[in-house]
């Protein structure tokens, strides 16, 4: 009997083992069972992955001017301001811009006259200029300079090299327009900030004066259409976004030429973003260009002059290009477009040389302009006109700042 009971109280004690293993879901068979560590990490994981970090848009501010000529009563002046840091100091022609080119994170300007050491100083209609002037671009912000266009061989190759070395190699700038051989001409120069590629490309189209016999590998990036089938979409390619500087149209003409035109339309079907045109002395229209294709290209056919001590009221207009490169998650563009009219003063006797907002331009400035020299004359209401009447509202913006 005793036997008997041990036998039955064995089985009630394993019985209830069971019920109490089962309670606590140590059994794979269980309907009810806690999730394995291998599957909560599994599920962890998805949870993370479906998780995306939000794209923010990369911003530059970009500026550019247009023509920087260096005529006798500019160098005379600068002369005469001589200083500890400069020989011909230019710098005061800049005082009033300088904040908006220095802010900028990148400016550009084509600087029309070369600056040949090795030369003696020149003026219309063959130039050559001190290098202190660019020490100047570059003291008031300009980050790219230009040296494609009609001038660039006015003293010939050795004279435009000589300038390139002291630009790209002494003051280490970047450079766009001379190119020591077809290699360095054909290489996508690319200027990157703050994570955004910007390819840019220049092309003059045409010089004043030919190579003079010179057979050296020295490049002369003229305008054809060969050269952009074959460089802008490698530049495409290479960087987020492009732009193209030209040296092209008719001078003193408000409207851009057939040629420009053409080529503007080509430059847009290529996929480049953005042209800045300059030569004409005037400003001329801009506009956003479409092609059949799709591509959209923000087209500001001449920027006028920036600094140069010519004879007409229309020469002395001139603007600065201002927009935001955004980079994207699915593309980069330009934004933000505005055009902030600018006008070049000097005085009868060719001093107090310097840019000034069209904003700021006095009836007083007016009357005392340096054009009355030559017999001319100029007023505020005559380049408000000219403004109004060939750059769209869309990319003006009233404070001129």
């Amino acid at each position: 009997m005793k036997k008997y009971l041990a036998f039955l109280l064995a089985i009630l004690f394993c019985l209830s083992t069971f019920s109490c293993n089962k309670d606590e879901g140590i059994y794979e068979s269980d309907t009810v069972k806690k999730a394995k560590p291998d599957e909560n990490r599994s599920a962890l994981s998805v949870k993370i992955e479906e998780i995306k970090e939000e794209y923010v848009p990369k911003r530059v501010s970009f500026v550019a001017a247009g023509d920087n000529i260096v005529y006798y009563g500019n160098v005379l002046e600068a002369a005469n301001m001589s200083n500890g840091n400069y020989k011909y100091d230019f710098s005061h022609q800049f005082q009033y811009i300088k904040e908006k080119i220095s802010s900028a994170d990148i400016a550009f300007i084509n600087q029309e006259t070369i600056t040949a050491r090795s030369l003696p100083l020149e003026y219309y209609p063959r130039f050559n200029s001190p290098v202190d002037v660019v020490d100047c671009l570059i003291d008031a912000g300009f980050d790219i300079i230009n040296v494609a266009n009609n001038h660039m061989l006015d003293h010939g190759v050795s004279a435009l090299r000589e300038s390139v070395d002291y630009l790209r190699k002494e003051k280490q700038v970047f450079t766009v327009g001379g190119y020591y051989d077809d290699a360095d001409f054909n290489e996508v120069k690319i200027y990157e900030r703050d994570g955004v590629k910007i390819a840019l490309l220049s092309y003059a189209e045409f010089t004043n004066q030919g190579r003079g016999g010179d057979t050296s590998s020295f490049k002369i990036p003229l305008l054809r259409e060969d050269t952009l089938r074959a460089q802008i979409p490698a530049a495409v390619d290479a960087a987020d976004i492009v732009l193209v500087s030209v040296h092209w149209g008719n001078e003193n003409s408000f409207q851009p030429s057939e040629n420009q035109k053409y080529f503007a339309s080509l430059i847009c079907s290529l996929g480049a973003d953005v042209i800045i045109g300059h030569h004409p002395h005037v400003i001329q229209p801009i506009q956003w260009l479409e092609s059949e294709n799709g591509n959209r290209t923000l087209c500001a056919y001449s920027l006028g002059n920036l600094c140069a001590e010519m004879a007409e009221s229309k020469n002395m207009l001139g603007g600065l290009l201002c927009f935001d490169i955004v980079k994207y998650e699915d593309g980069t563009v330009a934004e933000n477009v505005v055009f902030t009219p600018t006008v070049y003063y000097f005085n009868s006797r060719f001093k107090q040389n310097s840019v000034i907002y069209l904003d700021d331009f006095t009836d007083d400035l007016a009357a005392s302009h340096g054009i009355s020299y030559y017999g001319n004359s100029v007023s505020r209401e005559e380049l408000v006109a000219y403004v109004e009447k060939y750059i769209p509202s869309e990319f003006l913006r009233s404070d001129g700042q």
